[in-house]
């Protein structure tokens, strides 16, 4: 009958939008990060958005900023933070390029799982004046 349609059609709608919901959340969850700031003597939450990007800092990369960060007070933590940003921003950004690589050229990937991995941070500490020009054109 027409209401049975009509009833089929509304809880398939209702379905669809309880999935959307879920991957709306799973996506907010997975893309924002939040800090808790001391503001007037109250903690308040600020969030912020986490860049593709961030998602391919390997772990070795966080571990080593929370085991040599300087806690003795929240200027040293923030310093800290500052100063290997830049270096930190770069290997997420490279290690982006070889996941989308790995990805498009999957016989190489594959290859590559084979090797025994070394860092890119050790790559860098070995890096001679040839292989920064050569790195630095490959990159652009």
């Amino acid at each position: 009958s027409q209401a049975q349609v009509e009833e089929e059609k509304r809880l398939r709608e209702e379905l669809e939008i309880r999935i959307l919901f879920k991957e709306a959340v799973k996506f907010f969850q997975q893309n924002t990060g939040s800090v808790e700031i001391a503001r007037k003597k109250t903690l308040e939450r600020v969030y912020f958005i986490i860049l593709p990007f961030c998602h391919h800092l390997p772990e070795e990369i966080k571990k080593d900023f929370n085991n040599s960060v300087n806690r003795t007070s929240l200027k040293s933590k923030v310093q800290g933070l500052v100063t290997k940003s830049k270096d930190m921003i770069e290997i997420a950004k490279h290690e982006e390029k070889l996941a989308a690589f790995f990805a498009r050229y999957t016989l190489v990937s594959i290859f590559a799982q084979r090797v025994k991995p070394v860092s890119y941070t050790h790559l860098r500490a070995h890096e001679t004046p040839e292989h920064l020009v050569c790195r630095l054109l490959l990159e652009k």
